[in-house]
């Protein structure tokens, strides 16, 4: 549910603001808002605000440098938060810095040459080995070129270029006779060659190169002196020794930083928290002798920050503002029972919703895993995905809350997969039913006449679900105070009533005579759409009819994605025992597993899917902000880390 909030305006003497942003800090109850918006005050800026410029501007760049240095370091990040009551010398920290940068930056210069060597000669040993491999004469010549006063160029030509082959043997020919040796291979898209010549006529050899822009591949230094062959090798030996010498320096690296780290971190928070309140002096406004602060504070905390308030001082006074029903600025906050906590993240990727808007959080955490179980249904399938999921949470559920309520989610949807196996009387497709007899409280899905009553459940809780969204369009235009955005909702659940009415007609269970009534409520229904729209109501009033029977035939995937689950599960053990065992155990096993891994996508993308467009259109109102207490979203860290490699003092 969203948590109303309320806003709040705290004054005082103006020598005391400091003191109070530094408590409401330590407090996280509150979002500061910028008090010089509003027009019902004649308040100035709180003095001194742009003087503190520059020092943001120093603390800025001080929190940046040791972002960049704690960001090098494998030390445990996990520290506490509690920064009130402690304080960071900023002059003693940049010390610091400017004595262990040095020694950090070149470290850091070193390990990303080591890495630049790495890809370097990756790239020349694989097109060496593959002209090793391509031209087998090479390998004759392992004595030192320098020695026999030959030169090795490698060159590269593209596919397209390669007839330039020829012609360059040609002119070679004619500028050195027979004294060169040029030798190609095709390399993947492209064509690499050797030319090994005199080096008494590298000089011209390079001007010929030069004139035909042929592009050249040449050694590292330490490399020039060798055969082909020698190269490779040596290059190969060097591979095998970058890594060792990469944890070596990166040891040195955290010997260096790893005294400083601890402390760093404390500082960092607290000069975070600093420079945070710096900026909040900015959000302030005063009088000759009052300063107001304006904030929004969830209501059920307003006692708390009262009291809190209260007990610094009764020179403090604490307002709170009259609301509005209409009044949607409010930031947003979601504050859900423990079991639709994880669906909180899945509302927020679509968008967050406005304040004074409908929550779908806990709808969201009763439809998804309810449609996930309804397409799964196999009690092996949703155990098996329950232990992947805890198995995965043990990994991932620490790095990251996102990852940890998915797999709370998935979880969820497994569980109702169990249930739906068992109303199925699924275990493996047919394979429960195969071996143990197990029996379907409802129909298996795989018999002959399961696809009707599938079909018509699936729409059925379609439904359901679009007319649900409805209401809640409804309700929601109600809240709003809008007649005009209440028209849709209105005559969509009276066309949606009209064809239910025929839907029981043609099942037989209302008389022929109900058409008549069930007509002229639609014709109704539409006009009221029609209505809503204007002057393109005409037009846009049958789209929005059959757009809602389309919404409502969407939900049939529910029953497709099923079926296609199990009867990819009953081929896996018709192939189990239609050859030799032992081959059919492993493809069996191997389409199992396919189907499991499907399983645990397939499904909740399709209910997803079903909850953001045919669902959440009908009454959504996104646009919100996420409420973020003053205390709790310190600088950007993305936008103010430098170069890890560059550190001032």
């Amino acid at each position: 549910m969203l948590v109303p909030m309320t806003k709040v305006r705290i004054m005082g003497r103006r020598d005391r603001l400091e003191e109070v942003l530094d408590h409401l800090y330590g407090l996280r109850l509150v979002e500061l808002d910028d008090v010089g918006r509003d027009l019902a005050l004649a308040l100035d800026p709180f003095p001194g605000a742009g003087d503190r410029a520059p020092r943001r501007e120093e603390l800025r760049l001080l929190v940046a440098e040791l972002d960049g240095l704690l960001a090098l370091t494998a030390t445990d990040a996990a520290e506490g938060a509690e920064t009130r009551g402690r304080e960071a010398d900023a002059d003693a920290i940049r010390a610091e810095l400017g004595m262990v940068g040095p020694r950090v930056e070149e470290l850091t210069g070193r390990i990303e040459g080591l890495f630049a060597e790495e890809v370097v000669l990756a790239r020349y040993v694989g097109l060496l080995r593959d002209l090793l491999a391509f031209v087998p004469e090479l390998q004759l010549l392992d004595a030192e070129f320098a020695a026999l006063d030959l030169g090795t160029i490698v060159l590269v030509l593209s596919a397209e270029d390669g007839g330039i082959v020829e012609l360059l043997r040609e002119e070679l020919r004619a500028l050195l006779e027979e004294r060169f040796l040029l030798m190609s291979a095709p390399i993947d898209a492209a064509v690499g060659c050797v030319l090994i010549y005199p080096l008494e006529a590298a000089r011209e050899v390079q001007e010929l190169l030069g004139r035909r822009r042929v592009r050249q591949v040449p050694l590292p230094d330490a490399y020039r002196d060798l055969s082909l062959s020698g190269s490779v090798e040596a290059m190969q030996r060097r591979l095998g020794e970058i890594p060792r010498d990469v944890a070596s320096a990166r040891a040195e690296l955290d010997d260096v930083l790893r005294p400083h780290v601890r402390r760093w971190r404390r500082a960092r928070a607290v000069l975070a928290a600093r420079l945070e309140q710096i900026d909040a002096v900015r959000w302030a406004g005063a009088t000759e002798r009052v300063f107001v602060v304006s904030a929004w504070v969830p209501r059920p905390d307003v006692p708390r920050l009262a009291e809190e308030i209260r007990q610094l001082g009764s020179d403090l006074v604490l307002e709170e503002l009259p609301s509005s029903r209409r009044d949607t600025a409010a930031p947003v906050l979601l504050r859900n029972a423990p079991p639709a906590r994880p669906f909180e993240f899945l509302v927020r990727f679509y968008d967050d919703p406005r304040a004074r808007s409908l929550d779908p959080t806990g709808l969201l955490a009763l439809f998804v895993p309810l449609m996930f179980g309804f397409m799964v249904g196999d009690i092996v399938y949703g155990a098996l995905l329950v232990g992947a999921a805890l198995l995965a949470g043990r990994v991932f559920a620490p790095l990251s809350p996102v990852a940890r309520d998915g797999l709370r989610v998935l979880v969820a949807g497994a569980f109702w997969a169990i249930v739906f196996g068992v109303v199925y009387g699924e275990a493996l497709g047919d394979l429960g039913e195969r071996a143990f007899g197990l029996p379907a409280l409802w129909r298996h899905r795989d018999d002959a006449d399961a696809l009707e009553p599938l079909l018509l459940f699936a729409l059925a809780i379609g439904a359901a679900h679009v007319t649900l969204g409805y209401l809640l369009g409804l309700w929601q235009s109600w809240r709003d105070r809008s007649p005009r955005s209440a028209l849709t909702p209105a005559g969509s659940l009276l066309m949606l009533a009209a064809l239910f009415a025929v839907a029981g007609v043609g099942a037989g269970r209302l008389p022929v005579a109900a058409l008549g009534p069930a007509a002229a409520v639609a014709l109704v229904g539409l006009v009221v759409v029609s209505a809503a729209h204007g002057a393109y109501g005409l037009m846009l009033g049958p789209l929005e009819l059959f757009g809602m029977i389309g919404n409502v035939l969407s939900y049939l995937r529910l029953a497709a994605v099923g079926l296609a689950s199990v009867y990819l599960a009953v081929v896996a053990n018709e192939l189990a025992v239609a050859g030799p065992i032992w081959i059919g155990v492993v493809v069996a096993a191997l389409l199992h597993a396919l189907n499991l891994v499907l399983a645990g996508f397939t499904p909740a993308i399709q209910a997803l899917r079903l909850q953001y467009v045919e669902f959440f259109s009908k009454f959504f109102v996104g646009g919100g902000r996420a409420f973020r207490p003053f205390g709790t979203h310190e600088m950007s860290r993305a936008s103010t880390t430098i170069a890890p490699a560059r550190f001032g003092a």
